[in-house]
């Protein structure tokens, strides 16, 4: 089901942003029953990756984890100016983004700036094949939050590692 405008697709996470990644998982994990949780660093692979429309190499500690249809996204800022990293330093931690999948990313991104919507990072090619993409977009006058478009990789990189532990 498409929604008009945009084309989104699906609601597909939840994004939070955590000073200490491996706190959050367990504290989500032992009060809340939320995970098992995969957790990734991400940057490096990223074929490309821009802050604020200019090329900015940085990198993203990442955990994430299935809660019905949608995934709870806990982002911890490690290395370059991004959004997270202000989030966390204006505001602290909390809710930052809404991921939201659309049939055309760079259709929705025309779109997005044709409604005078800036653009704050992005990131490509961050999938096995060298595919994939993410934009994110300053939506706080309309939306109260950052939105996210994501055209999801068709395959990705396995987890680092996973919390809890298998067999714990």
């Amino acid at each position: 089901m498409t929604t008009h405008g945009l084309n989104i697709s699906a609601i597909n996470h939840i994004g939070i942003v955590v000073a200490d990644i491996e706190r959050a998982v367990e504290e989500y994990w032992d009060e809340f029953g939320i995970g098992p949780w995969q957790i990734f660093t991400f940057g490096p692979s990223a074929k490309r990756t821009t802050v604020r429309g200019e090329p900015c190499a940085f990198s993203l500690r990442i955990a994430k984890a299935q809660v019905g249809a949608i995934a709870i996204e806990l982002i911890q800022p490690l290395d370059g100016p991004t959004p997270h990293q202000e989030f966390l330093y204006q505001r602290g931690q909390g809710v930052q983004h809404l991921g939201v999948v659309v049939e055309d990313l760079e259709r929705a991104v025309e779109q997005m700036a044709r409604l005078g919507f800036d653009e704050l990072t992005s990131a490509y090619g961050m999938g096995v094949d060298g595919d994939g993409g993410a934009v994110y977009f300053d939506t706080q006058s309309v939306l109260g939050t950052t939105l996210e478009l994501c055209d999801p990789p068709k395959r990705r990189y396995p987890p680092e590692t996973v919390y809890p532990p298998s067999g714990a």
